[in-house]
């Protein structure tokens, strides 16, 4: 049998999904059909069934239900059972509308299988899939302040709520961000050598001025909690007058003010800045006010979401060729958004 690592990307997905048929039969689902939807750090299947009972306020599609085989390398087991109960929680504690995750026959939310031809066992969940429309592509002022709203109510219960003792995320700080814990694909010290010379110095800089920040703010409940972490509008969905936020695969540990960075960084050199900002800022209020100080540090967060994220790009490409065709126009298009926030000081 040839290597699960020299198979194309169909190829690898056809035996992962000889898996996630292995997975269903863990979960109480009435004869559910799968179909392939994506093939990335996670491998994701949709699910329909024949069940249909969900009361007609319902956020999610009945009888409609996500499957993920979670990459090998990404989260750990334990951190993937943590991200399903940080999800359950939100639906017990505020009725609030995220996926929603499936227990599987045995108990637990997550659960291990093991296929032929895949090279380790694979942690799989089931969360129900979401009604909800994207408005990624043109987004009107009423979303983004929805999605401020949203935002205020995540961070709001992340304050109060107290997780178990076995609770374990990522940590969004320096060294998740920029160090030795980043999740580039390859060692942070190779990832930053296939940066182009032209662009490491100021990416360099973004990296210095984001370690002064974190020192700056602390960790403390005013400042760090748990964060989703990747809160684009990509990840949300409007239906029922309300954002509806998804993929809470890189929630972890990190700063109040990286969500709002996350969502406000396509907008920082556009003329709908301000508007945008001071939108969001609004919707956040109408629960909890978010500190005038923190904003000082906006624009160091927004420059190191981006510095990392083209990090993250860099390092997938060394060995996934479906990357590299990227790197270079993204390149491009991070470099003068780095250069403008690095003369705002």
């Amino acid at each position: 049998m040839r290597p699960f690592a020299q198979l194309t990307a169909r190829g690898q997905q056809r035996r992962l999904r000889q898996l996630a048929l292995l997975a269903l039969d863990r979960y109480d689902l009435e004869d559910p059909g799968l179909r392939f939807v994506h093939h990335g750090e996670n491998t994701v299947f949709r699910l329909d069934t024949a069940q249909r009972l969900l009361p007609p306020d319902s956020p999610f599609i009945p009888g409609r239900y996500l499957l993920r085989i979670h990459g090998a390398t990404y989260n750990t087991p334990p951190e993937i059972a943590s991200e399903l109960l940080w999800l359950q929680a939100l639906r017990d504690d505020l009725n609030l509308a995220v996926p929603e995750p499936l227990l599987s026959r045995a108990g637990p939310f997550a659960i291990q299988v093991a296929a032929p031809g895949v090279p380790e066992p694979r942690t799989c969940s089931i969360l129900r899939w979401m009604h909800g429309a994207q408005q990624a592509r043109h987004p009107q002022p009423h979303h983004v302040k929805k999605l401020g709203r949203l935002t205020a109510l995540l961070h709001q219960h992340a304050s109060q709520w107290q997780p178990p003792a076995s609770f374990v995320r990522r940590r969004w700080d320096w060294d998740g961000m920029f160090g030795d814990n980043a999740h580039f694909g390859r060692d942070t010290a190779t990832v930053w050598a296939q940066v182009p010379a032209q662009y490491r110095s100021s990416f360099e800089a973004v990296a210095d001025r984001l370690q002064q920040a974190m020192h700056d703010l602390g960790e403390t409940p005013a400042t760090f909690g748990l964060i989703h972490a990747d809160l684009h509008l990509w990840n949300v969905l409007y239906a029922a007058g309300e954002a509806r936020a998804i993929d809470f695969d890189d929630c972890g540990w990190g700063y109040w003010i990286y969500d709002l960075a996350v969502i406000l960084g396509r907008w920082r050199t556009d003329d709908r800045w301000e508007a945008m900002r001071d939108t969001l800022l609004r919707g956040y209020a109408e629960i909890r006010p978010f500190p005038s100080d923190q904003l000082d540090y906006l624009d160091t967060f927004i420059a190191a979401r981006a510095v990392s994220v083209m990090l993250w790009v860099v390092g997938k490409a060394i060995d996934d060729p479906s990357f590299r065709p990227y790197v270079a126009s993204d390149l491009e298009r991070t470099a003068p958004l780095v250069e403008t926030l690095l003369a705002q000081r």
